[in-house]
């Protein structure tokens, strides 16, 4: 593992970029990228974890207990920059896009809110009803 920098980031955010390095037999190296919410006025975050190659995983990390809730995984990508979670933990908005199944209303990209760890949408926009605008007020 290697700690590769600390980014400056939104107050509830933390940019990380840890490096999980593994080699398989086949001499490929394994990388996965780490990008942590942290819920306003609870002891929850969300890890996003990327990697491998085009995949992301939602992880729900209590931080008084340190347990980890093992989410679902996402052939695509979430943007953790263009992420929020509630002041309470329960409540996950997320932008996401998915290049390789385009969908004639989703376009490819969609902002969503869930309940972590999960991306079960309970509120789905796609990209067309947003406009290019990603910003979460």
């Amino acid at each position: 593992m290697r700690l590769t920098g600390v980014l400056a980031a939104p107050a509830g955010h933390i940019f990380l970029s840890i490096l999980f390095e593994s080699i398989n037999q086949d001499d490929v190296r394994n990388t996965a990228r780490l990008h942590v919410i942290l819920a306003r006025d609870a002891s929850i975050a969300v890890i996003l974890r990327r990697g491998p190659s085009s995949w992301v995983r939602v992880i729900l990390w209590h931080t008084d207990t340190d347990k980890f809730e093992n989410g679902q995984w996402l052939k695509g990508r979430i943007y953790g920059e263009r992420c929020a979670l509630s002041p309470d933990g329960s409540l996950f908005v997320y932008f996401a896009s998915q290049q390789h199944k385009r969908q004639a209303d989703y376009r490819g990209t969609w902002t969503a809110i869930s309940k972590p760890p999960y991306l079960t949408a309970l509120a789905l926009w796609p990209k067309a009803i947003l406009g290019r605008r990603w910003h979460v007020h």
